[in-house]
C-alpha cells in the first residue's frame, strides 16, 4: 500500500489559520507530502490608500518601476509602500501578499 494511498489530506487548525498536509506520490521521485499553510483573513489590518493602491498593481504582476509610472510616484516610494504592504499582511514575497489580500476579499464576500 502507498502513502498515498493510505491516508487522505489532514487538516490542522490553530487561531491563526489551518496547515493542510496531502500526500502525493510521483512516478520519477516517489511518496512525499505537500504542506499548504492558510492564514486566516486578518481584519485588523489596515491599508492606507496609496499602500492599497499599491497592492492593486502587485496583484496584476506589476514591477515597482511600472507601478512607479503608473501612479506617478518614485520607484523607492513604491518600493517602501511593498515593504509597508509585506510587513502588514506578513507576506514573506509579493506573491504571498497577492493571495492573502484574494483570500481576503473572498472571505468578505462570503461574508
Amino acid at each position: 500500500m502507498q502513502v498515498a494511498d493510505a491516508v487522505s489530506d489532514l487538516h490542522f487548525q490553530s487561531g491563526s489559520g489551518q496547515l493542510l498536509i496531502r500526500p502525493f506520490r510521483h512516478g520519477y521521485t516517489g511518496s512525499g507530502l505537500v504542506l499548504v499553510e492558510q492564514r486566516a483573513c486578518e481584519p485588523r489590518v489596515r491599508l492606507s490608500k496609496r499602500e492599497h493602491e499599491v497592492l492593486l498593481w502587485l496583484r496584476e504582476g506589476k514591477t515597482n518601476g511600472e507601478i512607479a509610472a503608473i501612479l506617478g510616484i518614485s520607484q523607492h516610494t513604491v518600493k517602501r509602500h511593498v515593504e509597508k504592504v509585506l510587513q502588514k499582511l506578513d507576506a514573506p514575497n509579493r506573491a504571498a501578499a497577492s493571495a492573502r489580500a484574494e483570500r481576503c476579499e473572498r472571505s468578505k464576500g462570503a461574508a
